[in-house]
């Protein structure tokens, strides 16, 4: 009978593992015997490259700021504004010069429209700033000339009636080109000039009380109003005709003293009714 020994234990075969170190950094697995050698790097740190940096002298930035300052002054010298002041400040030196005057027959529709709403959106801005602070602030304007003379003559030229603001005076009215005189009242009293006026003349009187509201405007006609207005009392002690007379300028509201003006209406409406 064979004999047999005894095996010897069998011996589990455990999988390598390793030790790690750390190194830096980086952690850096240690092999046991039979794995590679070679070492394995975990999570390795990308290399960036360092930014440099730019040394500036104070002379270099004293140069660019020079620099900067000398192109700005080029582009507003060449831009639209600075022409335009230009021919602003030469104007003011020339719009009053006889040969400027009278030489336009009418306003176009859409600057008229456009200086009337300026003039509106003004009035009623201050308007609203004294109701805000409770408080008068400064005086409100009548109506600039350019704006009440256009407008009567838009309303003249709608009934028929040939005119133009192409003269010395405010307008010229009819075939033989009598003068008239434009008169608005919006607030406060009409001025008239100390000077007296020719018999014939036409004198038209623009009612805008209510205009800053919705637009509403009365055109009336007075003829041959120089007699009329000879016989106006400024006041107890004096005739309109005393006041130009002795060089001053009377100042009153039409509508208060003059009789029966109503029947002197030829024209009422809105500035966009007129205008469109």
């Amino acid at each position: 009978m064979i004999n047999t020994q005894d095996s010897p234990p069998s011996q589990t075969t455990q999988p390598p593992h390793s030790t790690t170190m750390t190194h830096g950094n980086s952690q850096i697995s240690k092999p046991e015997v039979g794995e590679s050698t070679i070492p394995k790097i975990e999570n390795p740190k990308k290399k960036t490259k360092k930014k440099s940096l730019k040394i500036v002298s104070d002379y270099t930035n004293k140069n660019s700021s020079a620099i900067k300052i000398q192109s700005h002054w080029r582009e507003y010298s060449l831009s639209d504004k600075y022409l335009e002041n230009k021919k602003i400040e030469q104007w003011l030196l020339d719009r009053n010069k006889p040969k400027n005057k009278g030489k336009i027959d009418i306003l176009k529709k859409e600057i008229l429209h456009s200086r009337y709403n300026s003039f509106v959106d003004g009035v009623r801005q201050q308007l609203l700033i004294e109701i805000n602070y409770g408080s008068y602030i400064g005086r409100i304007p009548n109506f600039p000339e350019c704006i009440s003379e256009n407008i009567v003559l838009y309303a003249l030229r709608n009934l028929g009636i040939k005119c133009t603001w192409k003269c010395k005076g405010d307008i010229l009215v009819g075939e033989t080109n009598i003068q008239g005189e434009v008169k608005c009242h919006f607030n406060g009293p009409s001025q008239f000039s100390p000077s007296k006026k020719k018999d014939g003349d036409i004198l038209y009187y623009l009612e805008a009380e209510k205009h800053i509201y919705c637009g509403y405007l009365k055109l009336y006609k007075i003829e041959n109003y120089n007699a009329e207005l000879k016989k106006v009392k400024i006041n107890k002690n004096s005739l309109l005709e005393d006041q130009q007379d002795s060089g001053r300028r009377p100042r009153f509201t039409i509508k208060d003293i003059w009789p029966n003006l109503e029947d002197k209406l030829i024209w009422k409406g809105t500035i966009s009714e007129l205008l469109e």
